[in-house]
């Protein structure tokens, strides 16, 4: 059975983080066009974070502010 959100890493911490970093990039860091909807994981997947740290790791140079679009692509890229 697939875990729960929190036992996923988000957090509360986490979806304050989140919220905070897209208001600070309101347009998609991939398109340029669209307006941002989600806090995606760039530089390592949540699932390698949580294995690794046990928690996400909360820097911003580790996300990407994305639309739909490019989340679901580049989810796709990765096999997810």
């Amino acid at each position: 059975m697939r875990a729960n959100a929190r036992e996923q890493g988000y957090t509360t911490e986490w979806s304050n983080f989140a919220r905070t970093f897209l208001k600070s990039r309101p347009v998609c860091e991939v398109c340029r066009v669209n307006p941002s909807y989600v806090c995606g994981h760039w530089v390592m997947s949540g699932r390698e974070m949580m294995e690794k740290n046990g928690k996400f790791i909360l820097n911003p140079t580790l996300y990407k502010a994305l639309c739909r679009s490019c989340n679901a692509l580049s989810k796709h890229r990765r096999g997810i």
